[in-house]
């Protein structure tokens, strides 16, 4: 969704990585960073999409 509405692509290799581990390593860090803020990005993106829609 990110890629086809942003343009932006993100890496999928940290999501099959081990989750259930006490400490989390660099990359999936990064994975859950990017994942939590991207959603954030579709939101707003898709809440100026509907408004638009709205107007019209």
């Amino acid at each position: 969704m990110a890629a086809l509405l942003l343009g932006m692509k993100i890496s999928k290799k940290a999501q099959c990585s081990n989750w259930g581990r006490k400490k989390l390593d660099h990359t999936q860090l990064v994975y859950a960073a990017t994942d939590a803020w991207i959603s954030r990005e579709l939101y707003l993106h898709l809440q100026k999409l509907e408004q638009s829609l709205e107007i019209v």
